[in-house]
């Protein structure tokens, strides 16, 4: 099991007509040092990761785990259309940021953090795919703890980027950095006074309906005030309705991360309940949580 000690996290709806928010002055305001040559992704991984950093003590060797659908968008675009479009070398600090790492390395460098330092992309399920490999971590003692965020930037063009996400065009669009730092169940550090947020007490993967509908009999034995919430637009293999429980449904417009904003909501807003979060894939799993706060 897995506490969550600290919460921080950006959030934003997006559209053509607005464009994408600034992020710069945030950014500086919040980072210790002004970072040059960074794109749109790092900023809003350094804007998430260091205002769930604010108000706890960040061990240096604090496990990072950053996990995200498409990572830098915007400037693969760019640079994609500076090779193909225009025939041009793209400009080396653009090149090196398509690194979807590139994020992991700032983010250490602005906490001072020496530790493992690792990005995934497991489609939307990414949120799930980085609590995973922080457990692995935390149960064999490699981290005490971990700092993981789920980040996904908006795009230019909403028709083009609802296309690129299988959803329909005229989908209400965001873009989030949700960030949790975590530590093993009942191991909060002596000077830390409060008591952990929440804990997520399952991080699983299921390879089929038959395990799902399982797993979901186990985790509802003997449970009140249970919330659920699955991905409107890329449900889970069952109807949702035959479960009778509440859907859990924040008024958050739709990107790939947002399980994360949903739990983060759902951690600050909910007592003494339960949430399960489900994620269906393109290989038949479902990707799910348990958390209690």
């Amino acid at each position: 099991m897995l506490d969550v000690i600290s919460l921080g996290d950006y959030y934003a709806p997006i559209n053509d007509r607005e464009g994408l928010p600034e992020l710069r002055a945030e950014v500086n305001t919040i980072c210790g040092e002004r970072f040059r040559r960074i794109d749109r992704f790092i900023q809003l991984c350094l804007l998430g990761a260091a205002r769930c950093a604010e108000s706890v003590c960040l061990d240096g060797k604090t496990g990072l785990y950053i996990g995200s659908r498409f990572a830098a968008v915007c400037n693969t675009i760019k640079v994609q259309e500076q090779m193909f479009v225009h025939g041009q070398i793209p400009k080396p600090a653009n090149f090196i940021n398509t690194l979807s790492n590139s994020a992991g390395y700032y983010v250490a460098r602005n906490l001072n953090l020496q530790g493992k330092n690792i990005f995934v992309s497991r489609a939307n399920a990414s949120l799930e795919a980085v609590l995973e490999l922080a457990r692995l971590d935390l149960q064999n003692g490699t981290i005490e703890q971990a700092l993981i965020g789920v980040v996904d930037e908006g795009a230019p063009v909403q028709a083009d980027h609802c296309q690129r996400m299988g959803i329909p065009e005229d989908t209400a669009l965001a873009e989030g950095s949700h960030w949790f730092l975590l530590r093993r169940h009942g191991e909060a550090m002596a000077e830390e006074k409060e008591n952990a947020l929440a804990t997520i007490t399952e991080v699983d993967v299921l390879p089929d309906e038959y395990s799902l509908r399982r797993w979901l009999d186990k985790a509802l034995v003997q449970q009140s005030n249970t919330f659920i919430y699955s991905d409107p637009l890329k449900p889970a293999a069952f109807n949702r309705a035959e479960l009778g429980l509440p859907f859990y449904e924040p008024d958050l417009d739709y990107y790939p991360s947002r399980t994360g904003g949903v739990l983060m909501r759902f951690i600050q807003e909910k007592k003494q309940a339960a949430l399960i979060t489900l994620c269906g894939d393109e290989a038949g799993r479902t990707h799910v949580t348990h958390t209690l706060v």
